[in-house]
């Protein structure tokens, strides 16, 4: 971040090869997209949006289930069921790679909830106490 980046950009550029050569505001960071906006008093600032990360989390989330024979369900009234409760479940433990796979999604949803998804917030915190040993 710089007042002149511009000239902080081509200090780097004399030093290192970017991209096709060249230097331009970035439109995505870590999966979330920028994008330049006015607040309503006209100040310029920057803003993130989960929109592209949150699109792809769920593409490959399909992709893997696809490839298991499962699908995700049509209709959800909330990320998780009401009723349930983890410290009556006794389904069968994932396997190593069960184990990694569920790390895995535990990590994308808490990167989600950093670029502002907090309506899943609970669920996730819920699902991070399972990390050592979850459940089917």
């Amino acid at each position: 971040m710089s007042h002149n980046a511009m000239k902080t950009m081509k200090g780097i550029q004399r030093s290192f090869k970017l991209k096709d050569d060249k230097i331009e505001e970035p439109d995505t960071y870590l999966g979330a997209g920028l994008s330049k906006m006015t607040t309503a008093n006209g100040t310029v600032c920057w803003s993130m949006s989960s929109e592209a990360y949150c699109k792809a989390a769920v593409k490959n989330v399909e992709q893997k289930l696809s490839e298991d024979g499962k699908r995700l369900p049509s209709m959800c009234d909330t990320p998780m069921k009401l009723a349930y409760r983890s410290e009556l479940d006794h389904t069968a433990e994932h396997k190593a790679e069960g184990v990694q796979y569920y790390q895995e999604l535990v990590g994308v949803l808490r990167w989600a909830v950093e670029l502002g998804r907090v309506e899943i917030l609970y669920e996730n915190t819920t699902m991070s106490t399972h990390l050592a040993m979850p459940r089917i």
